[in-house]
């Protein structure tokens, strides 16, 4: 689920992301507002990765994250089975979803769904409301986050339904590798060995400042590439669109977090974005070439002074990494890389590297109070600590979750401690749970 850090930076953007809608205040019986909320949840379940409806706050008064619901009006969206209910008379399939509530900043209190993609059909609309001028649902519509602006929809564009077309095809794809893997298919066995990449992404870091002081403290590096190297794999024009529908959200913040219009940065052979938000740490740049190479740099916030509760740093030490931090970003980049070898990387196989950089006087430590009791695990000698594997399509396309935890298996080792893999696997739970 979201946190209130992570919802704040989105608001101060002062637009709506593709996976964030804002609704205005109001009870859960105000039937119009109902409809509109029902309309906005349908819509992110049918986007990659699900997304959040915000109740509480108006479309002019964003940056300012207000109004915010009274207690009575928040009272009457934390019943999860009432609303979940509610919800069912306008979705087929019902909705997965979760209910929160978040205080901002601002004074503000807004309640949250959380709302998943959808497991196997997209969801439809069952049920009308208003008339036929000022209809706020429509029976038998298939509602989406539009891909022109940030507003839901009715399909009206191919490159949308391409989206849901290639969401169901994936998860029917992933569902058909896992089946013939249990009965002992191999659906491919390429191996290729190439290593040309440096020049072209050297050539993409060159003009960036954020990520040389990225490099000055604490951070991640994070490489997914097909192993073959061809210098034209992805068409220049076919770059956002790939990257936007591969794009991983499990956690408030997307993997990676995608500037729209002018924005984007561009070079002869890449895209990218540098992303500079001092108030919450968050720091981090990435980059996406026609080689299919996807490269991110990303800061270890704690680092730059973030806190939260479990990230007191122990003594004898002067640095931090939560187990948490590194279960997440192991199952996102996982996930990312499966989403990229169905489209950018074709059958390759793929290359997948996370290093983390800065080692000296680093500690591994729970980052959650209820494991408080966990005794802290110093980092290994040297400037870095990294994971690499080259994962052939069909491993990596039917199960990235799994590859993840045994990643997270051995970066862990590499610190001393070596958990049982339930251990890992609930960290991943809770995750993907929000």
């Amino acid at each position: 689920m979201m946190t209130a850090a992570e919802l704040e930076a989105v608001l101060r953007r002062d637009y709506e992301r593709r996976d964030v809608e804002l609704k205005g205040a109001g009870p859960r019986g105000t039937k119009h507002l109902f409809a509109k909320i029902a309309k906005a949840a349908l819509s992110m379940g049918n986007l990659r990765d699900g997304g959040y409806v915000v109740i509480g706050i108006n479309d002019d008064q964003q940056a300012q994250m207000l109004p915010g619901l009274n207690d009575a009006e928040l009272a009457s969206w934390m019943s999860y089975d009432e609303v979940a209910a509610a919800l069912a008379e306008y979705c087929d399939p019902p909705l997965r979803m979760e209910i929160s509530k978040l205080a901002l900043s601002s004074g503000a209190t807004v309640a949250i769904l959380r709302v998943e993609e959808f497991e196997d059909v997209p969801h439809l609309c069952i049920r009308d409301f208003g008339d036929m001028k000022n209809a706020v649902t429509k029976k038998g519509a298939l509602y989406v986050r539009s891909r022109k602006s940030p507003a839901t929809t009715e399909i009206a564009l191919s490159s949308e339904l391409r989206d849901i077309i290639t969401l169901a095809t994936e998860k029917a794809l992933r569902a058909y590798v896992r089946t013939a893997e249990r009965a002992g298919f191999s659906l491919a066995d390429l191996q290729a060995d190439a290593d040309r990449y440096k020049e072209r992404l050297a050539s993409a870091w060159s003009r960036s400042t954020l990520a040389d002081m990225i490099q000055t403290k604490g951070h991640w590096s994070i490489h997914i590439r097909p192993e073959l190297f061809a210098l034209d794999r992805v068409p220049y024009r076919q770059l956002e669109p790939i990257l936007q529908n591969a794009t991983v959200r499990l956690l408030g913040w997307p993997m990676p977090f995608i500037e729209t219009g002018t924005k984007l940065l561009r070079g002869n052979d890449w895209i990218g974005t540098d992303i500079n938000d001092e108030p919450v740490n968050c720091y981090e740049t990435w980059r996406f070439l026609t080689t299919g190479e996807f490269a991110q740099l990303e800061s270890i916030t704690t680092d730059w002074g973030r806190t939260f509760v479990g990230s007191e740093i122990p003594d004898g030490f002067t640095s931090i990494i939560t187990v948490w931090q590194v279960v997440a970003l192991m199952t996102e980049t996982h996930e990312l890389a499966a989403r990229l070898a169905l489209s950018a990387a074709g059958a390759d196989p793929m290359r997948v590297e996370i290093r983390l950089n800065a080692l000296d006087g680093r500690a591994l430590v729970p980052g959650l109070p209820g494991r408080a009791f966990m005794l802290p695990f110093r980092a290994p000698e040297g400037e870095s600590v990294n994971y690499v594997a080259t994962y052939s399509r069909d491993d990596l396309v039917a199960a990235p979750q799994v590859l993840a935890v045994s990643a997270c298996e051995e970066f862990f080792a590499r610190f001393g401690w070596q958990p049982q893999r339930w251990e890992i696997e609930a960290q991943q739970n809770q995750i993907q749970r929000g």
